[in-house]
């Protein structure tokens, strides 16, 4: 199981769920990395 869907199966079963959704975005195109890898908590500064 891939690691995305791990962490979506811990989350729910603490009773978590999606509120909203992000974009990655770069700046000088994308980077040489495995983003099936990256998993990350993302919130909004606003203000």
């Amino acid at each position: 199981m891939e690691i995305r869907a791990l962490s979506l199966d811990f989350t729910r079963s603490v009773g978590l769920s999606p509120v909203f959704e992000t974009a990655r975005m770069y700046a000088q195109g994308n980077p040489d990395l495995d983003v099936t890898l990256v998993c990350g908590i993302t919130s909004f500064e606003l203000g």
